[in-house]
């Protein structure tokens, strides 16, 4: 099932992002080489949080000391989630002797004014030395995974929720790209001395709108961190093919539960890959409803896919809503009216012409439906990206 950002067991697409951490980002950081965090940007329900847990998860059996995952509540602060991800790692691999004492101290004052997912007001000199204290630990810790040839990860989720304090942001992303930025000096086989690169990985998720609010003011100065410091991920929905490469094992040997191999018909499958529509969220959402439509748990048809459409057709019209409702009403209008031309037909100045634009007056307002991946266009063509959002447009 979707939900609570879970690493699904049918895993389907994303080779590109997964690749990107074991064979560049991890790889030039474990070689001391800079390399800028991930800021996974997306819709929702795309899969942000769960790729990244998924990279964790390669990154702890890898042998990287992986942080707990960061989530960034509104009002919460967001130095105090980190600094208690940095106390629990320390901590649960022995490796509190590695920080700096004064360092551990601070932590864990902040840490303790967590409440559940939250946190109470910093006071002043607790905040003015969190920071510090984030990166020199971070620091401490990266040195402690070079020596074993690994690397240090921080995740932090739904980052978009922290933007309404600049400040408080501002300041965590300094301390961890000053971490990232950290180096050491060794000296090679002739006594040359060289600097490297500690190997400190930072992942970002959050929506989309996250980029517009930490690069625009009040926000200068996180955005101008924040650019420095992260290659911007922008996730994709998921292709037929990669759908049906993750469905493999219900046409082969079949899954296996405790007792006995779950298949499916290949009508079935045709059925779960078109009611998906490459959307990662329904695609987990229907797989799960149609496993549960066959009691007996062993053949999946299609009468099961159309059952869990049925069940899950409120569900769906409720992740829609949240990828529409927030857009702009010059956006909407723009995603409305091409929906509505002829495929043949779809362009930025046949949509201009029917709002009464040109196309260079309506030229961003598609650059930013393209990055919400809501369009794609090739050339002076438009196409609709988002097929599960064009199938049920209000």
């Amino acid at each position: 099932m979707p939900g609570h950002d879970a690493v699904p067991d049918v895993w389907a697409g994303r080779a590109r992002e997964l690749s990107d951490y074991t064979g560049y980002v991890r790889a030039r950081r474990v070689n001391g080489v800079f390399e800028r965090g991930r800021a996974v940007l997306g819709q929702p329900g795309i899969g942000k949080s769960v790729l990244v847990n998924r990279i964790a998860r390669e990154a702890s059996e890898l042998g990287d000391i992986v942080l707990p995952p960061v989530r960034l509540h509104r009002g919460a602060d967001p130095l105090a989630g980190v600094a208690a991800a940095l106390v629990a790692a320390a901590e649960s691999q022995d490796l509190a002797g590695r920080v700096s004492k004064a360092a551990m101290e601070v932590l864990r004052t902040i840490a303790s004014l967590r409440i559940g997912d939250a946190a109470v007001a910093i006071n002043a000199p607790a905040a003015e030395s969190a920071p510090r204290a984030i990166t020199t630990a971070l620091t401490d810790l990266a040195g402690a995974a070079r020596a074993r040839g690994s690397v240090v990860l921080v995740r932090l989720d739904e980052v978009q929720n922290a933007t309404a304090d600049p400040v408080t942001l501002s300041s965590l992303l300094i301390a961890l790209g000053d971490a990232s930025a950290a180096t050491v000096t060794d000296r090679d086989f002739a006594g040359n001395a060289h600097d490297h690169h500690l190997p400190v990985v930072v992942y970002l998720t959050g929506l989309l709108d996250f980029v517009d609010s930490v690069e625009g003011d009040p926000m200068q100065r996180a955005g101008a961190t924040f650019g420095r410091r992260f290659a911007k991920t922008y996730l994709d929905w998921l292709a037929d093919d990669e759908v049906r490469d993750a469905l493999v094992p219900f046409t082969t040997s079949g899954w296996p539960t405790n007792d006995h191999r779950v298949t499916a018909t290949a009508d079935a499958i045709d059925a779960l890959i078109e009611a998906t529509a490459g959307d990662p969220f329904v695609f987990q959402l229907l797989g799960a409803a149609a496993w549960n439509a066959r009691p007996d748990h062993s053949v999946i048809n299609a009468a099961d896919v159309a059952a869990a459409e049925a069940t899950c057709a409120e569900e769906i019209e409720d992740h829609v809503a949240r990828m529409l409702d927030p857009l702009p009403d010059l956006e909407r209008a723009a995603f409305e009216v091409l929906v509505g031309l002829d495929p043949a037909n779809r362009s930025t100045k046949a949509v201009a012409d029917e709002l009464g634009k040109t196309s260079s007056q309506l030229g961003p307002t598609m650059r930013r439906l393209e990055r919400r991946r809501l369009v794609r266009r090739e050339g002076r063509r438009t196409h609709v990206a988002a097929r599960l959002v064009e199938r049920h447009l209000p």
